[in-house]
């Protein structure tokens, strides 16, 4: 039996993974399972009946509006961080997979829990190990539709026979740079001809926006690459700035910050290895210039979700003393809760 179990497991679309249910979802059903069971269904007073439909209904809607709202993620990861995003009409996106460690670890078992069988889309930002490493494993495991690269020649050897090995399976990296537009994402840095000496001065930079609010994502953007952002796009602007420290440990000088000029900031720093952490003194220098502040190695994975006035910034459920919904607390006391969505 154990074999034939092996056998008909590794049939093609024998299986897929599902979202976790709501709450709501599994009451419902352990209810009507539990009235079935013990015979009392039959005995169910008149007045019960219409909150036994009704329940199923209000479990059903919940089901839907989960499955139908935005949502974005960054998980931190070792030296390196993803960003997924869930679009309301299904499409779904992965910015950087990290490391393999990071990859088999965080997010292969993160895109399993949220039903993903298949990547629409992958970015691969830059060159950096720490965050495309573990890109070959996910390719094989999630297959995406398309693969968008930058067109920097970095000198990983590793990152190279990546893009080489898509090229071999008849499925290229598309190249995007400077004005290439990827609905909902623009890209904004670097330009097609621009070459640099170190990967942290060219990464990917995708601007968009959701619900509403204007989101820019800038992993690893050194001093350099910052300040040429600002100088290219002296118009752009972001309610919401996502971005990490790189090899300088500056996630987001005064430059950028004036620029940009964000009500909330994400850096997605690791607790470990140390210099990963972004360092007090630039925390106090962010904090002083921007509305709200979180750094990924205080609150864990953070959830961007679409609400009724934007979105709001949730701690996820999944990452230590937390539980679903719990808000995420910065060092100086604010919340990012469902309660207080990013202002405009």
């Amino acid at each position: 039996m154990q074999d034939v179990s092996i056998w008909f497991s590794e049939l093609p679309t024998a299986w897929w993974h599902v979202k976790a249910p709501p709450p709501v979802c599994v009451a419902a059903y352990y209810t009507g399972l539990l009235l079935v069971v013990s015979g009392t269904l039959r005995r169910t007073p008149k007045w019960a009946v219409p909150a036994l439909v009704v329940l199923p209904l209000v479990a059903a809607l919940d089901w839907r509006r989960e499955h139908h709202r935005t949502q974005l993620t960054v998980l931190p990861l070792k030296g390196g961080h993803a960003v997924c995003l869930e679009l309301a009409g299904g499409e779904t996106w992965l910015i950087d997979p990290g490391n393999e460690g990071s990859y088999d670890f965080r997010v292969r078992p993160f895109l399993q829990s949220r039903g993903i069988n298949r990547l629409d889309h992958l970015v691969l930002t830059h060159g950096d190990l720490r965050h495309i490493g573990g890109a070959a494993r996910l390719i094989a495991d999630f297959a995406p539709r398309r693969v968008h690269a930058g067109p920097l020649l970095h000198r990983s050897t590793a990152y190279r026979q990546l893009l080489a090995s898509l090229e071999d399976s008849g499925q290229p990296a598309g190249i995007v740079a400077n004005g290439t537009v990827l609905p909902p994402w623009t890209v904004v840095h670097p330009d097609a001809g621009d070459r640099f000496q170190r990967a942290d001065t060219g990464p990917l930079v995708l601007a968009g926006e959701l619900a509403g609010r204007r989101i820019l994502l800038a992993p690893d953007l050194d001093r350099e690459g910052q300040l040429l952002l600002a100088e290219r796009h002296s118009e752009l602007r972001a309610d919401l700035l996502i971005t990490s420290p790189g090899t300088d440990g500056d996630p987001a000088r005064a430059e950028l910050l004036q620029l940009l000029r964000p009500d909330w900031l994400i850096v997605a720093d690791a607790t470990h290895p140390a210099t990963e952490r972004v360092r007090p003194v630039i925390r106090q220098r962010l904090r002083d210039r921007v509305k709200e502040v979180s750094f990924t190695s205080d609150t864990g994975t953070l959830q961007i979700r679409e609400d009724r006035e934007g979105f709001a910034v949730w701690r996820a459920a999944d990452e230590p003393r937390s539980v679903p919904g719990d808000p995420a607390q910065s060092q100086q006391g604010r919340f990012v809760d469902g309660t207080s969505p990013v202002p405009r």
